[in-house]
């Protein structure tokens, strides 16, 4: 326990996702004595930085690649008077939630956090509880995915059961050549450091997408940002996405959400249902649901800040998520009342290299980004002869994104000028897998 005027100590795991270390750090600082435990990421430029930035902020410990986190945070809350643990990176979440539970601190059960991770324990103990799910198999191999083609039904999704930002995330189509597919999403997944190294899949039903936007620029998912402590769930939004392009990559999330509230109200509650029956708690969860004619379908459940959320409801509604999941983490009262409200609204848009391309030709400064009205941050990751490989998923962004506007026809109209050939030009590959979004 900390002594009176004492700040309490938390222990971070950092890891790529969520908010970075820049943004988290002065935000929580002045609050907490903190302890950063980081992996390099080899290089030299932006580790130098990191460890700068820990040196202002905090005390820090480097662990090494072949060290697993969750020991290390043992370690060291042996070492030090722990009063919580947090992640904002989905490669750490689980880890911490695991610590937490043995040193007796906040944190979601480390059964459900394992199980999280899985996309197939997932569907498995949604469908037992009644919460409609497409239908759905493991897949482990060719022969595998030629037999659940067949029960399931073309068109079809394969993806890893272990996986992030829809990378190795195909479709299955009438005419797929399945060998063709099985190879190369095998040989990427495998090659991929986000993935387990194995050959863990799932195949599940298409859900066929029915907007409900009067804008038909939107999409037909949306996600639900929501906070947990001691089993209270507080939804703080609900976002918006504008359409994916090929294969599955998300391009822009804007908030709030112009759904009507009807529909709103239906999104929470089965938000609400899947958290409960998948027993998460304090922690953050990002919920990503599919519109469809029959009524919103979960599509995954993600026990950690979703992407860009933390910004956007700074942006829009001044919420402080950060400080919110440090309460949370040390058993301090959060002071929680959603849904926020919202003064303007925000976007968050990772514009993606087109299906075919190998290499930015030309690309745009960070200056250029922050020139264009509305645009709030920017940061370009692919400059000119940068090497891009879109079958990585949503992390093949060429840049993040942040901008604001009084309506969403602004963030759409800064979107589509983010993903022109304006700004980015680029050289293309001369064989490539035929793959869409079977829209």
């Amino acid at each position: 326990m900390t002594r009176p005027n004492d700040k309490p100590t938390l222990l971070i795991a950092d890891g790529p996702g969520g908010p970075t270390a820049d943004w988290y750090l002065p935000r929580l600082s002045d609050r907490f004595d903190i302890h950063v435990l980081w992996r390099p990421s080899g290089n030299q430029v932006s580790d130098q930085l990191k460890s700068d930035l820990f040196a202002t902020f905090c005390t820090a410990s480097v662990i090494e690649s072949n060290t697993l986190m969750s020991d290390v945070l043992l370690k060291v809350a042996a070492q030090r008077n722990i009063n919580g643990v947090l992640s904002f990176s989905e490669r750490t979440t689980t880890d911490v939630h695991v610590a937490a539970e043995k040193l007796g601190l906040p944190g979601t059960p480390a059964d459900a956090a394992r199980r999280l991770q899985s996309k197939l324990e997932q569907r498995r103990q949604m469908r037992a509880a009644g919460i409609p799910t497409p239908a759905f198999r493991a897949i482990e191999s060719l022969e595998d995915l030629r037999q659940a083609a067949k029960e399931i039904g073309k068109p079809c999704v394969l993806k890893p059961q272990v996986g992030v930002g829809s990378a190795s995330v195909h479709p299955v189509e009438l005419d797929s050549d399945l060998p063709r597919l099985w190879r190369s999403v095998e040989q990427a997944y495998l090659a991929d450091p986000r993935g387990t190294g194995t050959r863990h899949f799932v195949l599940e039903e298409r859900l066929i997408g029915a907007p409900a936007h009067r804008d038909s620029r939107f999409g037909d998912q949306v996600s639900v940002e929501s906070l947990i402590q001691n089993g209270l769930i507080t939804h703080l939004a609900v976002t918006d996405k504008l359409h994916l392009v090929p294969v599955f990559r998300e391009t822009a999330d804007i908030t709030p959400s112009t759904l009507p509230e009807p529909l709103l109200e239906e999104i929470r509650a089965l938000a609400t249902a899947a958290i409960t029956t998948l027993g998460l708690d304090n922690c953050a969860v990002h919920t990503e649901l599919k519109l469809t004619a029959e009524g919103p379908r979960v599509i995954e459940v993600n026990g950690r800040v979703g992407g860009g959320v933390t910004q956007m409801l700074h942006y829009a509604a001044g919420f402080d998520v950060v400080n919110a999941l440090a309460d949370i983490a040390v058993g301090a009262p959060t002071r929680i009342q959603g849904p926020l409200k919202f003064r303007r609204f925000a976007a968050y848009l990772t514009p993606q290299p087109p299906v075919g391309v190998r290499t930015v030709r030309k690309a745009p400064s960070q200056g250029d980004l922050l020139a264009i009205e509305g645009i709030v941050s920017a940061q370009v990751l692919k400059g000119a002869g940068d090497p891009v490989d879109w079958r990585i998923g949503t992390a093949a962004q060429v840049a993040a994104v942040y901008a604001v506007g009084d309506s969403p026809t602004d963030l759409i109209r800064i979107n589509q000028y983010l993903n022109s050939p304006s700004l980015f030009e680029y050289e293309w590959e001369t064989d490539i897998l035929e793959l869409s979004d079977g829209k």
